[in-house]
């Protein structure tokens, strides 16, 4: 529990840091090249755009890391795929519904098995 907490601490950070450069990166790139309006725009688009990519790809190696390492993954837990512990199956699951008041009302899903 320690290594993945440890793991995200770390890769939240690094993602972290990455996307403020990158917006540090789009502020001085447009004000440089006096862009401005639309152009700024999409230029901040695109390069946020790029950082969250390269951000994916950073959570993605961390996965693989935690996986390797054996700290967890998407594999289905023994109990569960030698029948010791019920999937779960939906019954407890609750939608809420939000109206333009913005009140949440909590609704049982069983209309929905």
């Amino acid at each position: 529990m320690t290594l993945a907490a440890g793991l995200a601490i770390i890769l939240f950070g690094l993602c972290g840091g990455l996307h403020a450069r990158a917006m540090a990166f789009a502020m001085h790139l447009t004000d440089r090249k006096h862009i401005t309006g639309t152009g700024a725009l999409l230029i901040a688009l695109y390069v946020l755009a790029a950082a969250h990519i390269a951000e994916a790809g950073l959570y993605a190696v961390g996965f693989f890391i935690g996986e390797s390492t054996g700290i967890g993954g998407f594999a289905q837990s023994e109990a569960l795929m030698m029948g010791w512990v019920a999937p779960p199956d939906g019954t407890c699951a609750r939608l809420i519904r939000t109206g333009s008041g913005g009140i949440g009302y909590e609704g049982s899903l069983d209309h929905r098995r």
